[in-house]
């Protein structure tokens, strides 16, 4: 994957600043579906340091309510 052209938007969890590449889903009337966004990595801002495995590790339902929240903020 080649992040650098997936890069979606930066969040802060904490005191980090994080960088989130991946693809943006988009509604689908027809069948009712709800996008939203399909996070492939998290690095951390500036650097590619990747911080996915250790998000995936320790809580991704936190991460991605907030990175949920931080997008629809955009």
């Amino acid at each position: 994957m080649t992040a650098d052209n997936n890069y979606l938007f930066s969040m802060y969890m904490g005191n980090t600043h994080l960088d989130v590449y991946g693809y943006e889903e988009k509604d689908d009337h027809s069948t009712g579906h709800i996008g939203g966004i399909d996070v492939e990595d998290v690095r951390i801002a500036g650097t590619d340091i990747s911080v996915w495995e250790m998000i995936n590790d320790l809580s991704v339902t936190k991460f991605l309510d907030q990175a949920h929240d931080d997008w629809c903020d955009l």
